[in-house]
């Protein structure tokens, strides 16, 4: 059985073969998944509650406070759980402030920041929480978070009616955001209508803040939900151990998928992502390592299915479906050490497999057809579509690319299109079509 303790040995194994043989197969993905579901929800224990300035909680202090104030409803005032484990509809006995947060029976409406400190933590467990858009309703956690069996909504309560923003993500959300070394469980819930664009407030984020991405950050499972209408459908920076599994993903404003900046020791898989408004399905950006994306489906997104850039390394894509997308199935930008097989590409809006100004990526037993462009598209920045930025510059790799054994057939650009200063590397036992 697949064990979380052995995800990372895993990982190892797949990055120093090039062969399927490690990847994990459906039903050890299917066994951590179970053990994640079956998880012992944590026994409420003894703790502060209290209620606080909200301008005075370092939690809160990270750029958004002067756009919360600017709502019509806003009271300036937090909910913080400074020890202790709560459930979350035991908490209105213990502020008496049900204009800030209500339970009626399994129904709760938070109208408030809610703030769990370092050392406590909250659960969420078979209740159906409103988040009221208008003034203000957010959790943010430190400490750690279990949200299970829920509905998790944002909501404009004026009109009735679910939260929205405008297409840039300029009008304020309710969001959930876990912070430095927080840990997260979100599984067998629904949550929609949540994040805009702001300080990790995109719906479901988790993140390592200002400190250095390295030191460590926040472990993440998100299992078996529906997450729709959200700015990003997760975001994650610096966060370490993270498990996005089984979950149905639709119609994110920007990003379906996004871990970033040195996210690592991850596994995204039997995912389905579909609809992404603005962008790519999946996405792993920002030196992004230690990672399996495998046996998930992203379709109909405005960008590409699967996304890789910036630095990225030794990550693998095995077993997914992308088709049906704006731009390409899979893209790996100046990235290395990166493996792409067994993959089923068609019907994307340009390349099955675009490869720029990245080494050593392995392409392999790929089914890829019927894509606008070509099958597989590999070039160095030379034939990039602009000069490179600062950043783009740091990154930037002799391109090499090995080649074997894929399946390309009804390409309207071809099987395969190389340009500028390319290596293709073909192994011994193998065959390319380019």
């Amino acid at each position: 059985m697949l064990r979380r303790a052995t995800l990372a040995t895993l990982a190892f194994l797949a990055f120093a073969s090039s062969t399927l043989a490690q990847v994990p197969t459906p039903a050890e993905i299917a066994a951590l998944a179970d053990e994640i579901l079956a998880e012992p929800v944590p026994a409420p224990l003894a703790g502060e509650v209290a209620l606080a300035e909200a301008a005075n909680e370092p939690a809160l202090r990270r750029g958004f406070l002067d756009e919360l104030e600017a709502l019509p409803g806003w009271q300036g005032v937090a909910i913080v759980l400074r020890s202790g484990r709560h459930r979350l509809e035991a908490l209105p006995a213990r502020i008496d402030r049900p204009d800030l947060l209500a339970c009626d029976g399994r129904r709760c409406r938070l109208a408030a920041p809610l703030v769990v400190a370092a050392g406590a933590v909250l659960v969420i467990d078979g209740i159906e929480l409103r988040l009221a858009q208008e003034t203000g309703a957010l959790v943010s956690a430190h400490g750690g978070l279990f949200i299970s069996d829920s509905e998790l909504l944002g909501w404009n309560d004026e009109a009735d009616m679910p939260a929205r923003t405008d297409d840039r993500g300029t009008a304020f959300r309710p969001w959930i955001t876990g912070l430095e070394d927080n840990r997260t469980v979100v599984r067998r819930s629904r949550l929609a209508h949540l994040g805009y664009q702001g300080t990790s407030t995109f719906g479901l984020a988790f993140t390592h803040g200002g400190r250095d991405p390295a030191e460590g950050g926040p472990r993440v499972s998100v299992v078996a939900n529906a997450i729709e209408d959200l700015y990003f459908g997760f975001f994650s920076f610096g966060a370490v151990g993270v498990e996005v599994i089984q979950n149905e993903i639709s119609r994110s404003h920007v990003y379906g998928v996004d871990p970033h900046d040195a996210t690592r020791d991850m596994l995204i898989a039997q995912n389905t992502v579909t609809g992404t408004r603005r962008s790519h399905g999946i996405i792993l950006s920002r030196e992004i390592h230690d990672a399996m994306v495998v046996l998930n489906q992203s379709s109909d997104n405005a960008g590409a299915g699967l996304f890789i850039d910036k630095g990225s390394h030794d990550v693998t894509f095995a077993r997914n479906r992308a088709f049906a997308n704006g731009k390409d199935g899979i893209v790996v930008y100046e990235s290395r050490d990166i493996t792409i097989t067994r993959n089923e590409l068609f019907a994307n809006g340009r390349a099955g497999i675009r490869v720029r100004a990245s080494a050593d990526v392995r392409v392999s037993g790929n089914a890829i057809r019927h894509d606008a462009g070509p099958g597989i598209f590999v070039y160095d920045w030379s034939h990039a579509a602009r000069e490179p930025d600062e950043e783009d510059a740091t990154h930037l790799l002799p391109t090499s690319v090995e080649l074997s054994s894929n399946s390309l057939a009804n390409n309207a650009g071809g099987d395969c299109s190389i340009q500028g200063e390319v290596e293709i590397r073909i192994p011994p036992n193998g065959y390319s079509d380019c």
